[in-house]
């Protein structure tokens, strides 16, 4: 099972909080130290803020734009807002790391709780001596200690990662597709509109239409952009919505079905079981076990 060594929640915390001084966005909403080891423990995900990880040890994938990508000690990932996401161990070195999630980060030219136009960023760190890993404990010492002011020495140490994290990326960030700003724009809205609209019916047919682009041309403008075809995008958002109403409501799989898009139980069943190698009611089930 994971090993939660640390889990501080920053997020929603009045601004008039009579006990630490106020601050500003961008805001810390949580900090942790996990430890994670049976791939079977998580899923793919995604969420509206910003997510930064840093492998302090260990060995293990991370799944990301429809790619599987090997993680060790002192690498750091940057997933941006809305990108479906996934990190497991090695069965022999579960990876231990930190993950701070940022909301109200907005960056000129950006998707809010974007750092970037791409999906996420990686960077391998040679050892531990290196900025990221030390502002990272700093925040740590500030939040264990709750001395006057630690909110804002907190999020003045924020800052100073994001600002470190952009200009990194800036640098070494691999090489954006030269697409025309028009079309990368036109990408930009069919994705928007997904992961807003998931729960409808939505088909190729309309989404072309939506840019005035045949199919061919819409699949092959989505893919280079985001490297997965839009309806592979979209069943993968439908999918993550149904893990976690799976995992967090009481509603029957019928319900969440139709919920998350799909008009048939049946069909639904049947990717769900494709793509998750489990029934909606095995998972269901196992992730209610692990809960105990």
């Amino acid at each position: 099972m994971s090993k939660f060594y640390a889990y501080y929640y920053i997020g929603n915390q009045p601004n008039n909080n009579s006990q630490d001084l106020n601050y500003q966005q961008p805001k810390l909403l949580s900090m942790t130290k996990i430890q994670n080891e049976d791939p079977r423990e998580h899923s793919v995900h995604l969420h509206p803020h910003l997510e930064i990880f840093y492998f302090e040890s260990g060995e293990g994938s991370f799944f990301a734009d429809h790619h599987v990508y090997n993680v060790k000690a002192h690498d750091m990932i940057v997933v941006n807002a809305r990108t479906l996401h996934e990190q497991y161990s090695s069965t022999e070195t579960p990876l231990l790391y930190y993950c701070l999630a940022v909301d109200n980060l907005k960056i000129s030219n950006l998707e809010k709780n974007c750092i970037s136009t791409l999906p996420f960023n990686q960077h391998s760190f040679n050892n531990k001596n290196n900025p990221i890993y030390r502002y990272i404990q700093a925040s740590l010492t500030e939040l264990k200690s709750q001395k006057l002011g630690y909110l804002l020495e907190v999020h003045g140490i924020l800052n100073q990662i994001l600002v470190e994290i952009c200009r990194m990326f800036n640098a070494d960030s691999p090489v954006e597709s030269q697409l025309p700003i028009k079309n990368k724009n036109n990408a930009k809205i069919i994705k928007q509109y997904i992961d807003s609209n998931y729960n409808q019916d939505i088909t190729l047919v309309q989404l072309c239409s939506m840019i005035y682009a045949s199919k061919a041309a819409l699949t092959s403008l989505f893919k280079e952009v985001y490297g997965i075809s839009v309806m592979q995008y979209l069943t993968k958002v439908r999918l993550s919505q149904a893990q976690f109403l799976l995992r967090d409501t009481d509603m029957s799989i019928t319900e969440i079905s139709t919920r998350v898009g799909f008009n048939n139980p049946t069909y639904f069943s049947e990717i769900f079981s494709k793509h998750m190698q489990l029934t909606p009611s095995e998972y269901r089930k196992n992730e209610k076990t692990k809960n105990k």
